[in-house]
């Protein structure tokens, strides 16, 4: 030690536990405590910190006892160290545990805690900290709120006789008592309730009847009424009034004379039409008839004016009165057009329909459709394929093959003038028109399209002289 010439005096002190504070050294100085053999430094976060000490059993007054779960440093007076240990009840100054038993608890006599069984038997329900009986009742209970017992009501109106059933419903409790001999338990009004069977009730308690709109008077009967939806009291005779057409699923207009009703699958409804294998001969004597329905009928003669036969005008043309639209006369074999008034409706599927009962040309006159919906008629199946990526506000080109389109709503007639002509241009022609029933947006509507027209046909035979011949 002889040769060392500087020696370093570091802050020191000689009290045991005695640790120095931030204000006495600077950042990076060095202090050691002698009497305890530990030294510190001051860092720049301006803490003091402990040098070579990493765990507590490396203090000094420690003990190097390694603990266990749930320990705690205790202090031992005897080995003056911490050491690791347990606490138990019967360490803490303020308490004296003797014989505990099942059921007992620690109860604080004033001056310590002793163990001991509480007799609850004389304590009231309204003692316990956790029950608040502010406002009861009578027949409420408690029920815990979350943080006390509190009371509340088990019904509204609780029972009160035996035989008397709670029934929950829609969030409320309703107290009936028993029910009669035949009554059942009903909802009405969301009230649970015994009403008589409808054996012993009113007819105006069915869900299909009304009497109570219109009462009934003597000798009337109950008559469906579509616009009610109901049976409703009305006279027999009065419903006997109306007439076959007003039937929803029949459709004879212009009915002609020894016409049958056919169900024709394609528009859904009876229709008027010739009876099968009804057709007469035509007459063997002279002169010009024309094929009408199920009969031959002479051509009017007369002044030249129009002369309804069977429900079809007639113009005088040479000789002889023919049926308005001739197409242009010739040699008996056919060839003069006529008009009939049709109406077809047709059920769309993935919004597609086909007209067949429309003929294959004509005139359209009134569209109806059951739902919102573009409708869009083609002169062939091929045409509207290729119109399917056109958009509403988008015009068809002339040759696009698009006939008529509208944008129709929800049942409302739309009436078609003047008249817009329609055909099939398909090779060979067709008795199809074809339809595309779709949204503003382009996505299909399955709704049921109702066409009336004035559809083309043709009278394909005559006898006793031919057209425009006046023979």
């Amino acid at each position: 030690m002889a040769d060392l010439n500087v020696r370093i005096i570091p802050r020191n002190s000689h009290e045991e536990s005695e640790v120095p504070t931030p204000s006495e050294l600077l950042v990076g100085e060095f202090a050691i405590n002698t009497a305890d053999g530990y030294g510190y430094v001051k860092h720049d976060d301006n803490t003091i910190h402990m040098l070579g000490v990493e765990t507590t059993r490396e203090l000094l007054d420690v003990s190097d006892q390694a603990p266990q779960a749930l320990e705690s440093l205790i202090w031992d007076a005897d080995l003056e160290q911490w050491v690791p240990s347990r606490v138990k009840v019967e360490d803490l100054s303020d308490l004296t545990v003797f014989n505990p038993e099942s059921r007992h608890v620690l109860q604080y006599n004033g001056s310590y805690w002793n163990n001991q069984l509480i007799d609850l038997g004389g304590t009231s329900i309204g003692g316990l900290s956790d029950v608040n009986l502010t406002d009861l009742e009578t027949n409420q209970g408690l029920r815990f709120d979350g943080s006390d017992f509190v009371p509340f009501d088990y019904f509204e109106d609780p029972m009160s006789a035996q035989g008397d059933i709670m029934i929950r419903f829609g969030g409320n409790t309703t107290r009936l008592g028993i029910g009669t001999t035949g009554q059942v338990l009903t909802v009405v009004g969301g009230i649970p309730s015994w009403v008589d069977t409808s054996v012993n009730g009113s007819i105006d308690e069915l869900s299909d009847v009304d009497t109570s709109s219109t009462p009934p008077t003597n000798g009337q009967g109950l008559v469906w009424s579509a616009a009610d939806a109901s049976w409703v009291p009305g006279s027999p005779e009065a419903a006997l009034e109306a007439s076959l057409d007003d039937l929803l699923d029949v459709d004879v207009a212009l009915p002609q004379e020894a016409q049958v009703l056919t169900w024709a699958s394609v528009q859904a409804r009876w229709v008027a039409s010739d009876p099968a294998g009804g057709v007469e001969e035509a007459p063997e004597d002279s002169g010009l008839y024309v094929r009408q329905n199920a009969s031959w009928v002479a051509a009017p003669e007369g002044e030249v004016e129009e002369a309804p036969v069977n429900g079809i005008s007639y113009v005088r043309q040479d000789a002889s009165w023919i049926p308005l639209g001739d197409g242009g006369g010739g040699d008996g074999g056919g060839g003069i057009n006529v008009g009939l008034s049709v109406q077809e409706p047709q059920q769309a599927t993935s919004g597609l329909a086909t007209f067949t009962g429309l003929g294959m040309g004509g005139t359209l006159q009134q569209l109806i459709s059951s739902l919102d919906a573009w409708v869009v008629l083609y002169s062939s199946e091929s045409a509207r394929t290729a119109d399917v990526g056109r958009g509403f506000n988008e015009d068809p080109e002339l040759s696009d093959g698009v006939l008529f389109e509208a944008y129709l709503s929800s049942n409302s007639p739309l009436a078609v003038t003047p008249g817009i002509t329609y055909l099939n241009n398909e090779e060979p022609v067709q008795e199809a028109i074809y339809a595309a029933i779709r949204d503003q947006s382009g996505f299909a509507v399955d709704a049921v399209v109702t066409i009336t027209a004035l559809a083309y046909g043709q009278i394909t035979e005559v006898s006793g002289g031919s057209f425009g011949s006046g023979v």
